[in-house]
């Protein structure tokens, strides 16, 4: 175990906000043999209210972990995330909205296991809409919160206005954690920021190099580290990183792949187990354990936060960490 310090002082965090300024509802859809232009049959397995970070506040409930969840959501669409608010873990503080939230489909092809993902850009953002929702983390954003920001960003919503947002959290004494990408993640950079979750391709963006080599991927990730107390690296099928308190370890947990049923969102689950596991003062490394765990767990199911705690904790035996 590597005791780098790191887990001290994370029980202050009592409230967890998770803000979501794209959610969607997520559609997952199976089709035998998918082929662009044809006309074919598809069966609906899943209509979900999700976003990324509704994601995370419905995995935190599943783990007995309370938060409040709040972005942007479309009064049209308050039926289908109703379900979601019913869990009493889960307290909503959206800003509703006229029109309709996002719907996101998944095609997954039954024969090559392979899903094609087709985002909207979603509803409309205006003026008071980012007044109020800054007015509700001016009250949610208190010295005992960490606040994840999570997802894309809506029409009218700019790169700016995402920083503008953190740094209001942070001039508040919150604990902020990022999950974008693009433009978002670049306008946050240079802010004191807790936890970043880039994927390759966001911390090739992040840094302005395209990394060739996986050694590379983690000397940039140091250096991330510099100035970011914990950043997570994930990699796809070959797992993680993590850098805290000048201590990198490499994680992975392997499925075979007649265990995945999807793997849409699981990087969201993966956030949302470690910041879970700091907040019940475990170390960085079991928290990352964690993590990894709940990740290979959501890929076990369609809906991409039911993961299941006992699946999770059945699964803590095959990861591997070693310190890089």
């Amino acid at each position: 175990m590597v005791d780098n310090g790191c887990s001290m002082g994370q029980s202050r965090m009592s409230t967890i906000v998770t803000v979501t300024l794209n959610p969607a509802i997520d559609r997952v859809i199976e089709v035998d043999s998918f082929t662009i232009g044809e006309h074919q049959v598809g069966r609906e397995r899943l209509r979900q209210a999700a976003g990324k970070g509704v994601n995370i506040s419905r995995t935190l409930a599943r783990m007995g972990l309370s938060s409040t969840a709040t972005g942007f959501l479309g009064a049209e669409s308050l039926p289908t995330f109703e379900g979601v608010f019913r869990d009493r873990r889960i307290t909503n503080a959206f800003v509703t909205l006229p029109g309709q939230t996002r719907e996101n489909i998944t095609i997954t092809d039954l024969c090559s296991r392979r899903e094609t993902h087709i985002r909207s850009a979603g509803l409309a953002v205006d003026s008071w809409g980012l007044a109020k929702l800054t007015r509700t983390l001016e009250q949610l954003a208190t010295r005992e919160a960490v606040v994840i920001f999570s997802g894309s960003l809506p029409p009218g919503v700019l790169p700016s206005h995402l920083a503008a947002l953190a740094r209001c959290c942070l001039s508040r004494g919150a604990r902020v954690a990022v999950d974008t990408s693009g433009p978002a993640l670049s306008a946050v950079a240079e802010l004191p920021l807790w936890v970043v979750k880039p994927n390759a391709k966001e911390l090739s963006a992040l840094v302005g190099c395209e990394h060739k080599k996986e050694h590379e991927q983690l000397a940039d990730t140091r250096e991330l580290a510099t100035r970011f107390e914990h950043v997570l690296l994930t990699l796809g099928t070959r797992g993680a990183y993590l850098v805290t308190g000048g201590v990198a370890l490499h994680g992975v947990l392997e499925l075979g792949a007649e265990e995945i049923a999807s793997t849409v969102g699981c990087g969201d689950v993966f956030l949302a187990a470690y910041i879970a596991g700091l907040r019940q003062d475990f170390s960085p490394r079991e928290a990352f354990a964690g993590a990894l765990a709940f990740g290979a767990a959501c890929a076990t199911v369609i809906d991409p936060a039911g993961a299941s705690p006992d699946v999770a904790t059945s699964l803590l035996s095959r990861v591997r960490i070693r310190e890089v």
